[in-house]
C-alpha cells in the first residue's frame, strides 16, 4: 500500500543526492578543470552517506530489489530509496504514492550562488547548462519527475538564452537565485524575456533555499561560548541563528519584482519559494501594503500597480511552510491561496518508528483545541494508518505542554475556515455537524482495527478526552488532568459519553456533579488510565509499549480488539453511547438561553478557556 493513498499529491520539493563524477558528462569538456569533485563535494560533505555505497555508484546497481518497503519514510540523503541512482527513483515514487515531484539538485544549489559572486560569466552560465541537463537526464526516466532548469541573473542575453534552453529542453519550472546579482536589480528590465519565455511556456519561477547567497556575517557566530551543532546535528548547515535569515533573500528578490511591476506586467507568471519557510508571509505581504500606502504619493511605479502589493502574492506567490511552523496561522493571515505544502497536513505530524505510527496533533499554541480541519486530518491520517499494512500499532500524541484542552471554539484559524466552510443553519445543522463531526467520528476512531495508544500529558479535557478514551490503551504522564466539565456551563457532558465505563457509574457522577479535575493517579485507580508516568518518560514508555505490541500477530490484535470492543457493545454500549449523545443534544437550547452556547459564548471562549489554562499551567 502506497503511503500516500486516496488523495492527489504533488510533491514541491524533492531532491537528487548526487554522488561524485555526476557533473562530469554534462559539463562542457574545458570547464571540468575548474569544477571538481573535490570542489563540489569539500570535506564534510565527503563525509557523507554517499562514502558508504561506493561500488553501487559506479556500477548502478539496481537498489530496489532488496529495498525494505517500511523503510520508504525513515530513509533519508543519499540512504534513501531513488536519490542519486534514477533507475531505483520510479519504485520509489510507486512506494510513495504521489503524482508527481518537483526535483531540485543537492550539490549545485549553493554552489551556483557563490559561483555567481566570482566573476567568471563564461564558467557560471556553463555550470548552469550542465545543472540543467543533469536534471533532464536523471528525470527522464519517469514522466512523474518534473526537471527544474537553472538561470542565473548575471548578463541579461546569457539569461535569456538559458531560459529558452531549458524550456526546449523540457523542464518544468526555471530555478533563478533569490541573491541579488552584483550590478542590477533582479526587476530590471534586461530580464523581461526571461518572464516572457516562462510565462509563455506555463513554467513557474522558482526560489530554493541555497540560493540566497551567504545569510550571515561570520562574526555573528563569534559569541565567545562553545560551538553548537546544526539540525542534523553537524557543523555544515543551518543553525538557528541563520535559519532566522533564511528569508531574507526570496521577501527582498520579490519585493523588487512587486514593486518594480514584473509581477503587474507579467500577471500569468508564478513563483515559489521552497524550502524556506512561510512564517515571514503575512507580516511580509503587511509591511509591503503600508510601504505602498506610504510611498504611493512619490513614485510613479506605485501609482501604476494595479493591485496591492499583497494581492500581486496572493495572485502569484507560493511558498512552502517549514514541517515546524503554525500552517493554520500562516493561512489565516495569508490567504487560502499561498502556502504549499511540504507536508501532507497543516495540523498533524507524522512519523513512524518501525511498526509504530505516531501521530501528534500539532496545535500547541491553542493547546492543541480540535479544530474542523484537525478533525479532518486526523480521520484521514487514522485511515492511511489502517490502511497500511507496515503499520500495527498505532500512537495519538499532542505537541507541546498538553494533550488537547477540547474543541476549538473560535480560535483565528476556526473561524477563518467556518467562513470558507459555513454550517447549515439551524438545529438540523447542529446536529449533524456535532453528530458527524464529534460522535461519528470518535465510534469510528474507537472501532479501528488496530491497536491504539493515548499518549497523554497535561490536559486532557473535554473533547481532549473524548478522543484519548476512545483509544485502547492510555499512557499518562505524573501531570497529566482529565475532566468533563459541561454541567458548570449548564451542558450534560461531552458528545462521546464513555465515562460511565471507563470510572463506573457513581465516580462519574461525581466527577460531571462537581466538574473537577481529576488527576492522573486518579485516573489510574479507576482504571481510565492504564500506567502513570514520569513526564520525561512518557514518549519512551509509551514507544516502548507500542513496540512490544507491534511485535504481535496484526491478525490476532484484530480479532482480540474486536471481542473485548463487541462485549461492551453486547452489554449495551453502543446503545448507551446514541443515548447519552441524544441527551447532550437536548442540553443546546438551554445552553443558548444561559448563553454558554453558539457565536457569542464562541467568541469569548478561546480567550477566557485558553488563557485561564495556560496560567494554571
Amino acid at each position: 500500500m502506497p503511503y500516500a493513498s486516496g488523495r492527489v499529491i504533488h510533491d514541491a520539493d524533492a531532491h537528487i543526492m548526487e554522488v561524485p563524477g555526476f557533473l562530469e558528462e554534462h559539463l562542457e569538456a574545458k570547464y571540468r578543470a575548474q569544477v571538481t569533485d573535490a570542489v563540489l563535494f569539500p570535506d564534510d560533505r565527503r563525509r557523507g552517506l554517499h562514502r558508504l555505497r561506493p561500488e553501487a555508484h559506479k556500477t548502478g546497481a539496481n537498489n530496489t530489489i532488496d529495498f525494505d518497503e517500511s523503510q520508504i519514510m525513515l530513509r533519508k540523503n543519499w540512504d534513501a530509496l531513488g536519490s542519486y541512482a534514477k533507475q531505483d527513483r520510479p519504485r520509489c515514487l510507486d512506494l510513495l504514492g504521489f503524482s508527481s515531484q518537483l526535483m531540485f539538485t543537492t550539490a549545485l544549489l549553493n554552489f551556483s550562488s557563490v559561483l555567481e559572486g566570482k566573476g567568471d560569466v563564461d564558467l557560471i552560465y556553463a555550470v548552469a547548462r550542465a545543472h540543467t541537463r543533469h536534471m533532464v537526464d536523471f528525470c527522464s526516466v519517469d514522466k512523474r519527475l518534473l526537471p527544474t532548469g537553472y538561470v542565473p541573473l548575471v548578463d541579461f542575453e546569457r539569461t535569456a538564452k538559458a531560459a529558452r534552453q531549458a524550456v526546449e529542453l523540457g523542464v518544468k519550472a526555471l530555478v533563478i537565485p533569490s541573491r541579488c546579482p552584483d550590478n542590477h536589480s533582479p526587476s530590471h528590465i534586461g530580464f523581461d524575456p526571461l518572464w516572457a519565455a516562462a510565462q509563455e511556456a506555463g513554467l513557474p519561477i522558482v526560489f530554493h533555499v541555497g540560493g540566497g547567497g551567504k545569510l550571515l556575517e561570520d562574526a555573528y557566530f563569534v559569541n565567545g561560548l562553545p560551538p553548537v551543532p546544526d539540525f542534523h546535528g553537524g557543523d555544515d548547515n543551518f543553525k538557528s541563528i541563520d535559519y532566522m535569515a533564511i528569508a531574507y533573500p526570496p521577501m527582498k528578490a520579490l519585493t523588487a519584482l512587486i514593486v518594480d511591476r514584473v509581477l503587474d506586467r507579467f500577471p500569468r507568471l508564478k513563483f515559489g519559494v521552497i524550502e524556506q519557510g512561510a512564517s515571514w508571509v503575512p507580516g511580509w505581504m503587511r509591511n509591503m501594503d503600508s510601504a505602498h500606502t506610504a510611498f504611493y504619493k512619490n513614485e510613479e511605479r506605485l501609482q501604476k500597480m494595479s493591485l496591492k502589493p499583497s494581492e500581486f502574492v496572493a495572485r502569484q506567490v507560493r511558498v512552502t511552510p517549514y514541517p515546524h511552523e503554525d500552517a493554520g496561522w500562516i493561512i489565516a493571515n495569508s490567504g487560502d491561496e499561498v502556502c504549499l505544502f511540504s507536508s501532507d497536513y497543516t495540523t498533524l505530524l507524522t512519523e513512524r518508528t518501525g511498526a509504530v505510527l505516531k501521530i501528534t496533533t500539532n496545535r500547541p499554541e491553542v493547546l492543541n483545541a480540535q479544530s474542523r480541519i484537525l478533525l479532518v486530518e486526523l480521520d484521514d491520517a487514522f485511515q492511511r494508518a489502517v490502511d497500511d499494512d507496515a503499520v500495527r500499532v498505532i500512537i495519538l500524541a499532542g505537541a507541546g505542554k498538553h494533550f488537547s484542552a477540547g474543541h476549538d471554539l473560535g480560535s483565528p484559524q476556526e473561524m477563518a475556515d467556518q467562513k470558507k466552510t459555513p454550517l447549515e443553519p439551524g438545529f438540523k445543522g447542529e446536529y449533524r455537524r456535532l453528530w458527524e463531526r464529534f460522535f461519528e467520528n470518535t465510534m469510528r476512531w474507537r472501532d479501528l482495527p488496530k491497536p491504539t495508544i493515548a499518549q497523554v500529558q497535561g490536559y486532557c479535557i473535554m473533547g481532549g478526552m473524548m478522543i484519548a478514551s476512545a483509544c485502547d490503551i492510555i499512557i499518562a504522564s505524573e501531570d497529566a488532568q482529565f475532566a468533563d466539565r459541561a454541567v458548570k456551563w449548564g451542558g450534560a457532558h461531552v458528545q462521546y459519553f464513555s465515562m460511565p465505563w471507563d470510572f463506573g457509574p457513581r465516580k462519574t457522577k461525581e466527577y460531571l456533579f462537581t466538574g473537577d479535575f481529576i488527576s492522573a493517579a486518579q485516573a489510574e485507580k479507576a482504571g481510565l488510565v492504564n500506567r502513570v508516568v514520569a513526564r520525561e518518560k512518557l514518549e519512551d514508555e509509551t514507544m516502548a509499549l507500542a513496540q512490544r505490541i507491534a511485535e504481535r500477530d496484526p491478525y490476532a490484535l484484530k480479532l482480540a480488539k474486536a471481542s473485548v470492543n463487541q462485549t461492551q457493545d453486547a452489554q449495551g454500549w453502543r446503545q448507551a453511547m446514541e443515548n447519552a449523545f441524544k441527551n447532550y443534544m437536548l442540553t443546546i437550547p438551554h445552553r443558548i438561553e444561559m448563553g454558554t452556547y453558539g457565536p457569542k459564548a464562541r467568541e469569548k471562549a478561546p480567550k477566557d478557556r485558553f488563557g485561564i489554562l495556560n496560567k494554571k499551567s
